[in-house]
């Protein structure tokens, strides 16, 4: 049974296993691995700037003194304030994730039209990019999915069931029965 199947003979909220399997498909944590690889760059500056003023403070080592105590307090400061330098990042995953959970376990179906269809071929890969016109909560509202290849599913003026909840900044395209996410226009 495909994404958009399950979710019409869902009732509202949905099941945590739904929507878990739901929120992985849209936002996997194997993708939040590559930038967590590049904020090392971010925590590592970060996580050295507490060890300035212990510097400071502590002055030069006296020849022949036991470095023992000095060693163990900077290793315990850095320690700390790496782990620290991490909240930012954690926070911003959790929240990310906890958006895609909400949009899963609460949002409404709603049918929407293509209105704009861009194919493009990017370094030997075709990539679709379709504007998504919807009514939802009362206003006209628009949304940008793109999409690996070229469904044929994706054409102007066709159909498209479109996944929404308030307050989130995306939702969800169902293309070939399948959810792809989709950024709310502002």
């Amino acid at each position: 049974m495909d994404d958009l199947t399950q979710l019409r003979s869902a009732l509202i909220p949905r099941e945590a296993s739904l929507v878990r399997r739901l929120v992985g498909r849209i936002v996997p944590m194997w993708g939040f691995f590559a930038y967590g690889a590049l904020y090392v760059f971010a925590a590592l500056p970060m996580s050295l700037l507490p060890l300035v003023p212990i510097g400071v403070v502590l002055g030069p080592l006296p020849k022949g003194a036991d470095s023992t105590g000095r060693t163990v307090l900077i290793l315990v400061v850095w320690g700390a304030a790496f782990v620290l330098s991490w909240w930012p990042f954690a926070r911003w995953v959790s929240r990310r994730r906890e958006a895609a959970r909400r949009l899963f376990r609460d949002g409404e179906l709603v049918d929407g039209v293509v209105s704009t269809v861009y194919q493009i071929v990017f370094r030997g890969t075709p990539m679709t990019r379709a504007t998504l016109n919807f009514i939802a909560g009362g206003r006209e509202r628009s949304a940008v999915l793109s999409i690996a290849g070229f469904p044929p599913s994706l054409s102007p003026d066709a159909p498209i069931s479109v996944l929404f909840a308030d307050g989130g900044a995306h939702a969800a395209g169902f293309v070939a029965g399948r959810a792809h996410a989709a950024k709310l226009a502002k």
